[in-house]
């Protein structure tokens, strides 16, 4: 059977650093193949396991599934493309790219081997088509599309304005004023600041768990866990770690949620 690799982030959530892309890749990615009803071995580590997500049927509602004779809007793509983490380049080479030109536009999905180019006619998708990336060449034609996010925290407009003015609310002492002002330059402009997952839980609920993304399909699952007492004395370890980050921070003055709500 096939292992299905869901890393970790790794990185202190107090550090104010978004995760590495590749890795915010993979895991989505491995997400959207466990709400897709994989059957085999996950893999995951101990912070991964721990950590709280965006509910499993959000997740889903933000994956875009394009057909040929659908209606869809062209601008709406773009904009939810933007949502979902992707990037504008001209030509598409990499995964969680997107270029427009004219009624086409070309998507690099982590769910699909190659880029697809879409072909519209008004509001309408005339043609889907794979193509290879290196010669910008057609492969197939295809009837439908999978647009999976590219990172597991993908926020809207109005959660960004919704944190935007809960943020001062919640921070209102002195000594986050700084931190505080120079990431609203970002929300005011519509705009996430680097390490925003750790920070919009403000907003957006994170209650999930890795379990709950498993737990949407009606079948069995066994717990492996190597060395038992190992495993639960380093979650002790890892949450004392996290609360003493979280104090450090708010002691500096840097706006964080306690581990409870990450």
């Amino acid at each position: 059977s096939e292992v299905l690799l869901i890393p970790g982030f790794e990185a202190d959530p107090y550090r104010g650093l978004s995760p590495h892309p590749e890795i915010a890749e993979i895991r989505a990615v491995g997400l959207w193949r466990l709400i897709q009803g994989y059957r085999g071995f996950v893999v995951t580590t101990l912070s991964s396991f721990v950590t709280r997500l965006p509910a499993a049927e959000r997740f889903l509602d933000q994956c875009i599934d394009l057909e040929v004779g659908r209606p869809f809007s062209l601008d709406e793509l773009i904009a939810k493309l933007r949502q979902l983490g992707y990037v504008r380049e001209d030509p598409v080479a990499g995964i969680g790219e997107y270029s427009k030109r004219g009624g086409i536009v070309d998507v690099y999905s982590p769910a699909h081997e190659n880029p697809v180019r879409v072909e519209f006619f008004g509001d309408d998708i005339e043609s889907i088509r794979e193509f290879n990336p290196a010669t910008q060449r057609s492969v197939t034609l295809l009837h439908t599309a999978h647009v999976i996010p590219i990172r597991e925290f993908s926020v809207s407009a109005q959660e960004i304005t919704d944190w935007h003015e809960k943020a001062p609310l919640h921070w209102k002492e002195v000594p986050y004023a700084e931190d505080l002002q120079e990431k609203l330059q970002f929300t005011g402009n519509g705009e996430l600041f680097n390490g925003f997952e750790y920070l919009f839980p403000l907003v957006v609920d994170c209650r999930d768990s890795l379990l709950d993304y498993v737990g949407t399909q009606p079948k069995r699952f066994e717990l492996i866990a190597p060395q038992p007492e190992e495993f639960f004395r380093a979650l002790d370890e890892l949450e004392e770690k996290w609360f003493d980050r979280f104090e450090d921070s708010c002691r500096e003055g840097e706006l964080a949620l306690e581990p409870s709500r990450l």
